[in-house]
């Protein structure tokens, strides 16, 4: 354990044989301290959820409307060797990312993931197999070992990171992972223009049954994000519609606007969003493969689909 200057202070000028009973009670009274937990921290509810199942949750961790830094760190991670990053979250990640989630995939298809996000108090984690505290430094790991996979949990700062392997892994195989996150050199955002991409309906037979798949119609691209963020909408609501409510959300990797207007013979919603997404959700399977449903236009010299 380690004493605080205060304390050797204190100890050493109890050394003199004059005091050395104060002295051994001082001493004693540090050592036999409890260690005080952090103030964020992995705590096991278990015995407190009545259903038998071990549970996790983040004790005093953030609150939901928390303020966020902008944007929250993002800590980097060398696979091991043999593995391919087969989804990297920077080409994704902006000032308003909230979450990142790499991925790699070795030539078996064995996969480890490491998932970086906010560790909110509301989060809670419950899985099978042997769950093992480990104090791995100045960090608390929340090692679980399963039959088939392996998962590695804990808190840096303000993020909560969970590693997960599809693979049976012991205690000291799973810190060795955790042990590749590099706190100091931090993943910055690769930046791309934006790009349609158009939307297919997929069938596959799988163990004997016909599965069906809609991959939507997407903008895809990752470009940088202006200063100031400006979001586009009606000066007044269109003839025979009325405004029915707006939704702004800054705090997000979306930076989303949206607004809703009704009427009598249509509704409408205009979502003004600051990365790629789906834009046509509501394209039926069978409409994917006509592509005479969605037409490539031009709006004011932008590119733009109509469907």
């Amino acid at each position: 354990m380690t004493l605080t200057k205060k304390t050797k202070k204190i100890l050493l000028i109890a050394v003199p044989a004059a005091v050395v009973v104060i002295g051994a009670a001082v001493l004693a009274a540090v050592l036999l301290r409890p260690n005080p937990q952090p103030a964020w921290h992995l705590q096991n509810i278990s015995e407190f959820n009545g259903t038998g199942e071990t549970e996790y949750t983040v004790a005093n961790g953030l609150e939901s409307n928390a303020e966020l830094p902008q944007p929250m760190p993002f800590y980097s991670f060398t696979p091991p060797e043999g593995y391919t990053q087969v989804v990297n979250a920077q080409e994704t990640a902006n000032r308003f990312s909230t979450q990142y989630y790499d991925q790699y995939q070795d030539s078996n298809r064995e996969i480890i993931s490491l998932t970086q996000q906010p560790a909110y108090v509301t989060w809670t984690y419950t899985d099978e197999g042997t769950f093992q505290e480990v104090q791995f430094g100045d960090t608390l790991v929340v090692c679980r070992m399963g039959e088939e996979d392996s998962t590695a949990i804990w808190i840096h700062g303000q993020t909560l990171l969970t590693l997960f392997v599809t693979q049976p892994l012991t205690e000291n195989q799973l810190l060795e992972l955790v042990s590749r996150v590099d706190y100091e050199n931090l993943c910055q955002p690769i930046y791309s223009s934006w790009e349609f991409r158009p939307g297919r309906y997929l069938e596959a037979v799988i163990d004997d049954v016909l599965q069906t798949k809609d991959v939507p119609y997407q903008i895809a691209g990752n470009p940088q994000l202006p200063e100031q963020l400006q979001y586009y909408g009606f000066a007044s609501a269109p003839q025979g519609l009325a405004l029915d409510g707006r939704r702004t959300d800054l705090n997000s990797k979306d930076g989303l606007r949206m607004e809703f207007y009704t009427g009598e013979q249509a509704s409408l919603c205009v979502c003004s969003t600051m990365v790629g997404q789906q834009v046509f959700g509501d394209i039926h399977g069978k409409d994917l493969n006509d592509r005479s449903l969605v037409q490539e236009i031009t709006v004011q010299g932008n590119q733009g689909w109509y469907h």
